[in-house]
């Protein structure tokens, strides 16, 4: 969801000329301060100094990373209830753009320049992608596949350089980014269908589930979850391994964090994510398996899974629950939080923690699918480092 909140959403950033600037901002914004209607007196008040009780940062964290979360205005996270379908359309636009060629957006991405991929458009299954080659090729057979996050409804490949780049040049991996359909455009059968499509067609060129992980984000990380369980039961097998960054699996938005953090996350907010779960399911639907994974079957085998999240984000219920799922299940699950970190930190990839997590990731699948790399399997690749 960053990466809409930056380029394309109603988000209204605070900025360096004060108190009138804010107040002109909100009164150009008339229609969002109709809609947030009661709260708006006590966010005036947050966003006019700049912070409230709730976004107090935490002293633990990076000075880096505490200036990224004092930047987050409150409005931020509240406009992404009042996101309208012209939102939704450039959304779209923005990826059929996207999947014609590389663009100079693209090949200009900071993290594009320092980590020097070759980039490629390419079709896999009927759905396109963004192929990702790292100057260093460790295993060319094995393949990462990467889904992207932005609720469903928001989000592409090329938005998710910031995560997908770093693990490719880690890794040593050729990385395939999906493009999937987003809501409200397709619902949770066709976007399962498309990302399915892909790892398909990925085993039938040659390359078995045990050489194939798959990686994603928030939405990403749940279709990673959902369509790994479809796929095992569809007798494909498993994917060698997960690695699931603020994994969105509870569409029913039943976690605790959503009562105990709704006020600490800077960027989410339950009433946000409700909308969007109800662009992607019906609401009788919310607690199917391949909608909301969480509630699946882990007792016929899944892959060994690292889930990383912050203590700052309204979806920590989702990691803790589904890490315990797993391993009830009997399958081995690790959870690495990183303290006072927001939803998807990661994407802010220069940032000292979020640098440190995505390396986490990275040894966690170079040591399940490189032979001969530091981290030796999938089992020392669970641990927690010392």
């Amino acid at each position: 969801m960053h990466a809409y909140q930056e380029n394309q959403g109603p988000a209204i950033r605070r900025s360096g000329s004060g108190r009138r600037s804010v107040l002109i901002t909100l009164a150009v914004a008339g229609g969002l301060v109709v809609v947030l209607g009661p709260r708006l007196p006590s966010l005036l008040g947050a966003v006019i100094s700049g912070a409230s009780p709730s976004f107090r940062t935490p002293a633990g964290i990076s000075d880096a990373a505490r200036d990224h979360l004092r930047s987050l205005s409150p409005l931020r996270r509240w406009s992404l209830e009042t996101v309208d379908t012209g939102t939704f359309e450039r959304v779209r636009t923005q990826r059929q753009r996207e999947a014609q060629s590389i663009g100079p957006e693209a090949l200009s991405h900071p993290v594009v320049q320092r980590h020097k991929p070759t980039l490629n458009r390419v079709t896999i299954g009927h759905v396109p992608v963004l192929e990702i080659m790292p100057r260093r090729l460790a295993e060319p057979r094995k393949v990462l596949v990467y889904l992207h996050g932005g609720g469903y409804v928001f989000g592409t490949a090329q938005d998710s350089l910031p995560l997908s780049v770093p693990l490719a040049t880690h890794t040593g991996l050729r990385t395939v980014a999906v493009d999937y359909t987003t809501a409200p455009f397709a619902r949770w059968r066709q976007i399962l269908d498309e990302v399915s499509a892909v790892v398909r067609e990925i085993v039938r060129q040659g390359t078995p589930m045990t050489e194939v992980a798959i990686a994603g984000e928030s939405a990403g990380a749940g279709l990673a979850v959902a369509a790994t369980l479809r796929l095992r039961d569809e007798g494909l097998g498993l994917p060698a391994a997960l690695y699931l960054m603020s994994p969105w699996v509870d569409l029913s938005l039943s976690g605790d964090s959503h009562a105990t953090l709704e006020a600490a996350d800077p960027l989410l907010t339950t009433a946000a994510l409700r909308r969007f779960a109800s662009l992607y399911a019906e609401a009788a639907e919310l607690r199917n398996p391949l909608v909301s994974p969480l509630y699946g079957d882990f007792g016929k085998g899944f892959p060994p899974t690292l889930i990383q999240a912050g203590t700052r984000e309204l979806l920590l219920s989702d990691a803790v629950r589904l890490s315990q799922a797993i391993e009830s299940g009997g399958g081995r699950a690790r959870l690495d939080l990183t303290d006072g970190m927001p939803h998807v930190f990661q994407e802010q990839w220069t940032l000292p923690e979020s640098e440190a997590a995505l390396a986490r990731g990275a040894r966690f699948l170079t040591g399940v699918l490189v032979p001969g790399a530091l981290v030796q399997d999938a089992t020392r690749a669970m641990e927690t480092p010392k």
